[in-house]
C-alpha cells in the first residue's frame, strides 16, 4: 500500500495556467536563485498581490468564506472501521469512535478549493484541523468534479503521509493512534481491500492491549467491531471470546469474594438472609471454577463466627454465645472446634464441687429417661428437650451435653419420620424444627424437611401405611454380602417401598442403614421381589407406601 501511494506522490504536478505556474515556481525555487533580476521578481510579486486583493474584494459578497461549511455532510464510509479507537472513559458507549468517519463538503469554486488544498498541504495540515485540512478540501473538489486529477493526486500524497504515520504508530505501540490513522486512510479513498490486513493487525493489537490492561469491556467492544467488519480470522475471534469468557467469569468470582469480605468486615455474617456472607458464599459455590475461592471464604466466615462466640463468652452474654455456637454448627464447623471455643468462653473452674457433678449426672439420666419414654417435646416442663437445656447450663465442659444432645436429636428425627409416614406434616415439622435447633444431625434434618415438603405438595399418590397393615404373600430373604460375612459385620437397613394395586413392589429406596451402604444393595434387591395382598380402599385396590427394617444377623440362617 505504501509503495503504491508513494508512486502517486512522485508524479509531476502540472499547473492549470500561467499564474499557477508562477506560484509553483516561487514555492519550488530556493531563496537567492532564479533567472530574473531581484527587482523584476519584486514587481511581479506586487502585481500578483494586488490582483489577489482585487479578486478578494470582488468575490467577498458572492463567494463563501474559505472556512464556510455546507449543511450537507457526505459520509465517505458506511460504518466505523474495525480498528476505530474506543474511548475508555465513555462507559455509556464503549464502542464509540473518537473520530467521526465523515467529511464535510466545502462550497466554493473548484480553483479556490484547490488553492486552499495546496496551502493546507504546504502547511502540513494534511488531516487536522479537520475542517481546514487538505483532505477535506480535496474531497470538496471531488464532490464537484469526480475526475479532477489534481484532487486525486492530492489524496494519494496524503495517503503516503498517513501510511508513514500508521507504521510509526504501530512500531511505537500507539494502537489507538494507528486505528485513527486507518480511519483517515479510508477517507483518503485508499482501496479498502488493501487496508484489510492493516485493519486486522490494528484490531488484534488493540484487543490484546485492552486485555493486558484488564479492560474486558473495551476489549469486548473492539472485538464486536472486528467481528462486524470481518478483519479477524475465525480462530482469532474464537480465542478472544474464550479469553473474555474466562476473564468475565473470574471477575464475577472476584466481585462475590469482595462482597463476602465486606459483609464479614461489617459483621453481616449470617443475616440478613439474602445479603449476608453466608448467603453470598452459597451463590459463589454456584459459579463454575469457584470452589477454591468459596472454600477460602467459608473458612473466613467460620473463623468470624467463632470469634463472635468467643467475644460473647468473654462478655458473659450466654444467650449470644449459644446463638453463635448454633450458627457454627449450621456452618458445619467440627464439634471439636466448637467445644474448644466453649471452653475458652467459660473461665476454668479451680475445682468442680461434688454437688455440681451430681447435678450433671442427674440431668443426663433424666434426659435419657425422657428419650426412652418418648417424651421429647411434651409435657412442657418435663420433656427431654427441656432437661437438655438445663444440662447445657450445668455441664461446664460440654462433654456430657454433647452426648445427650445427639441422643435427643436422634429421637426427634425418628419421631419426625414416623409422622411423615402417618401423613402428619405439622407434627413432623415440630420434631424437625427442634432437631435443627440442636444442630447435631443437620443432614438428617434437611432430609426430613424435604420429606415434609413433598408430603405437603403431593396431595395425591400412594398413602403411607404401616407394615403391619399389609399382608406379605411372598418373601425372598436378602443375600448376606460376602464381605460382611468375612468381616463378621451385622446391621440393618430401613427401606421405603411402594406397592401397586396388584401388590407388586414398584419403587424402593433406603431411608437409613447401619452401617452405611454395607447392606443397602442386598436389602433393595430382596424387597423388589416381595409380593403383597392388594390394599383395599373403599372397596378398590390402591397403591400404598410402606417402611420396614431388614435385619442382617450373623447368628441367623439368613437376614430378616
Amino acid at each position: 500500500m505504501a509503495a503504491a501511494s508513494r508512486t502517486g506522490a512522485t508524479q509531476a504536478h502540472v499547473p492549470r495556467d500561467a499564474a499557477d505556474a508562477e506560484a509553483a515556481t516561487a514555492l519550488s525555487t530556493p531563496a537567492g536563485s532564479g533567472r530574473k533580476p531581484l527587482i523584476l521578481g519584486g514587481l511581479i510579486a506586487l502585481l500578483v498581490l494586488g490582483g489577489g486583493i482585487a479578486w478578494y474584494v470582488s468575490q467577498r459578497e458572492t463567494s463563501p468564506a474559505p472556512g464556510q461549511v455546507d449543511t450537507a455532510a457526505v459520509p465517505t464510509t458506511n460504518e466505523a472501521p474495525p480498528g476505530t479507537p474506543v474511548s475508555p472513559d465513555d462507559s455509556s458507549a464503549p464502542g464509540t469512535a473518537t473520530d467521526d468517519p465523515t467529511l464535510t463538503v466545502k462550497s466554493g469554486a473548484v480553483d479556490d478549493l484547490l488553492d486552499l488544498a495546496r496551502n493546507a498541504f504546504s502547511e502540513r495540515r494534511y488531516t487536522d484541523p479537520k475542517a481546514e485540512s487538505a483532505l477535506v478540501y480535496y474531497h470538496s473538489v471531488l464532490a464537484q468534479d469526480p475526475d479532477n486529477g489534481e484532487a486525486r493526486e492530492g489524496l494519494a500524497r496524503i495517503a503516503v503521509v498517513l501510511d508513514e504515520r500508521l507504521q510509526t504508530a504501530l512500531n511505537e505501540g500507539r494502537y489507538d493512534d494507528a486505528a485513527l490513522t486507518v480511519t483517515q486512510l479510508k477517507l483518503a479513498d485508499v482501496d479498502p481491500a488493501r487496508l484489510k490486513d492493516v485493519e486486522g493487525r490494528v484490531a488484534l493489537a488493540q484487543i490484546t492491549a485492552a486485555l493486558e490492561r484488564d479492560n474486558a469491556e473495551r476489549a469486548a467492544a473492539l472485538l464486536r467491531q472486528a467481528e462486524t467488519s470481518g478483519v479477524l480470522t475465525t480462530e482469532q475471534v474464537t480465542r478472544f471470546h474464550a479469553d473474555l469468557d474466562r476473564r468475565q467469569a473470574d471477575a464475577r468470582v472476584q466481585r462475590l469474594v469482595d462482597v463476602i469480605g465486606t459483609r464479614i468486615r461489617d459483621g453481616q455474617l449470617v443475616e440478613p438472609a439474602n445479603d449476608s456472607a453466608r448467603y453470598h458464599i452459597t451463590q459463589l459455590r454456584k459459579l463454575p471454577g469457584a470452589g477454591g475461592a468459596a472454600n477460602a471464604a467459608q473458612r473466613n466466615l467460620e473463623n468470624a463466627v467463632l470469634d463472635e462466640a468467643r467475644a460473647a463468652g468473654q462478655r458473659k452474654q450466654n444467650d449470644d454465645l449459644e446463638r453463635w455456637l448454633k450458627e457454627a454448627r449450621k456452618l458445619g464447623i467440627s464439634p471439636a472446634r466448637i467445644a474448644a471455643v466453649r471452653r475458652e468462653a467459660r473461665p476454668p473452674a479451680a475445682a468442680v464441687s461434688p454437688a455440681a457433678v451430681s447435678d450433671v449426672s442427674r440431668l443426663v439420666a433424666l434426659v435419657q429417661t425422657r428419650v426412652n419414654e418418648g417424651r421429647l417435646l411434651e409435657p412442657a416442663q418435663d420433656n427431654a428437650l427441656y432437661h437438655l437445656g438445663q444440662l447445657h447450663a450445668a455441664d461446664v465442659s460440654g462433654a456430657q451435653y454433647a452426648a445427650s444432645a445427639r441422643s435427643v436429636s436422634s429421637g426427634l428425627l425418628e419421631r419426625g419420620r414416623a409422622a411423615v409416614t402417618d401423613r402428619k406434616p405439622e407434627v413432623a415439622q415440630s420434631f424437625a424444627v427442634a432437631a435443627r435447633q440442636l444442630g447435631v444431625d443437620l443432614a438428617e434434618a434437611d432430609a426430613l424437611d424435604k420429606d415434609i415438603a413433598q408430603l405437603r405438595t403431593a396431595p395425591t399418590g400412594p398413602r403411607m401405611v404401616s407394615a403391619d397393615k399389609v399382608k406379605r404373600t411372598r418373601y425372598v430373604a436378602p443375600e448376606y454380602p460376602r464381605d460382611a460375612v468375612l468381616k463378621n459385620i451385622e446391621g440393618s437397613v430401613k427401606v421405603r417401598f411402594t406397592i401397586d394395586s396388584a401388590g407388586k413392589v414398584v419403587e424402593s429406596s433406603v431411608v437409613q442403614s447401619t452401617p452405611e451402604r454395607v447392606f443397602d444393595r442386598a436389602a433393595l434387591a430382596a424387597v423388589k421381589r416381595w409380593r403383597f395382598e392388594p390394599l383395599a380402599t373403599d372397596g378398590e385396590a390402591a397403591q400404598a407406601t410402606i417402611e420396614t427394617t431388614v435385619l442382617f444377623k450373623m447368628d441367623d440362617d439368613a437376614a430378616r
